[in-house]
């Protein structure tokens, strides 16, 4: 989970009484709640907490569609290899090593980067990069 998911969250009484306007006045950076009712009273305490509010919850990682938010007309994905990949998504290839995956990989990307058929399918041309995330030894055998 990401450092600041909870940054614009109050996390202790000091940024609790700065949200509610209550000045700090010289206070250690240890100053708490006690520290509090015992400078202004329990009342001012009180009163502070019960204007707390629970935060929102941190949002999903993933999105959830119900059926009923769904639009009424399906949009089909936009394909850069039609009916194998589409734009905007992510895929995996996987299987045994020395099985051909670079290969097919690598004849898919130029496939898409001429813009011609793939396998007898249409293709969208587009920008290709290609990673090389192997040994090059590997690669190069």
């Amino acid at each position: 989970m990401p450092q600041d998911t909870y940054s614009h969250l109050p996390r202790g009484i000091n940024e609790i009484a700065k949200a509610e306007g209550i000045e700090r006045q010289g206070e250690a950076q240890n100053f708490d709640a006690n520290d509090l009712a015992q400078r202004d009273g329990a009342d001012v305490l009180a009163e502070l907490l019960e204007g707390a509010r629970e935060p929102a919850p941190p949002p999903l990682p993933l999105s959830v569609a119900f059926a009923d938010e769904l639009p009424a007309a399906f949009m089909p994905p936009d394909e850069l290899v039609e009916g194998v990949l589409t734009a905007g998504d992510g895929s995996v290839l996987y299987g045994d090593s020395n099985s051909g995956k670079t290969f097919f990989v690598i004849d898919m990307a130029a496939a898409v980067a001429r813009g011609a058929q793939w396998m007898g399918r249409n293709t969208e041309p587009g920008l290709v990069v290609y990673l090389a995330a192997e040994t090059r030894c590997r690669f190069g055998t």
